[in-house]
């Protein structure tokens, strides 16, 4: 229900996001917060990536939308690319995980900072020189020398995709995209 001088969107946005006190939204303060956090999680996990070493683009010196080889010096250097898609099922994931922790749907509130955080500290991890060395012995790509800044900002866009999509829509949706992902060769969250 609708209170006075309240908008039919200040309402869905209260629904959707919900306030810490459960009541009116001050100003826009329940998107504000959220996207500003999430902002900077970014912010940071691409400062940290800088401060590795990481390349801000692909060394080939340009950047494409999409890159759809897997056996290529180009994995992983381009804003979406194959294992793009298994970002977006671990932000499914996470969503299970903190429904179950919580015993409640999470709030897209702190749900975002969160996806956000999760998915920068799994690109901080997947590009330590461990890990790197690690998946070039064990896939086609022998010469793989890690991410590039713009394909973490990308994946962990993804992650965050990934929890809007469960937090937002039914819940076959999100069960969905997981069962395509057991198809995927290389976008399955359970072996990636």
């Amino acid at each position: 229900m609708l209170h006075d001088g309240q908008r039919p969107l200040d309402r869905l946005v209260i629904l959707t996001f919900g306030t810490p006190t459960g009541g009116a939204c001050p100003s826009n303060i329940c998107i504000w917060v959220p996207l500003t956090g999430t902002l900077g999680v970014l912010l940071l996990a691409t400062t940290a990536l800088y401060a590795m070493g990481r390349p801000l683009i692909c060394p080939c010196g340009y950047v494409k939308i999409l890159h759809t080889g897997i056996d290529d010096r180009e994995v992983s250097q381009h804003f979406i690319d194959a294992y793009t898609y298994s970002h977006l099922t671990r932000g499914i994931l996470l969503y299970a995980v903190l429904y179950l922790v919580a015993w409640a749907r999470p709030r897209v509130t702190w749900g975002l900072p969160i996806a956000a955080a999760f998915g920068g500290t799994w690109e901080l991890v997947e590009n330590t020189p461990m890990i790197i060395r690690s998946y070039a012995i064990t896939t086609v790509v022998p010469d793989y020398a890690g991410g590039s800044i713009i394909n973490s900002i990308g994946d962990i866009l993804a992650t965050i995709a990934g929890f809007l999509i469960t937090a937002l829509l039914p819940v076959a949706v999100p069960v969905l995209l997981i069962f395509v992902s057991l198809f995927l060769p290389h976008d399955n969250p359970w072996i990636d």
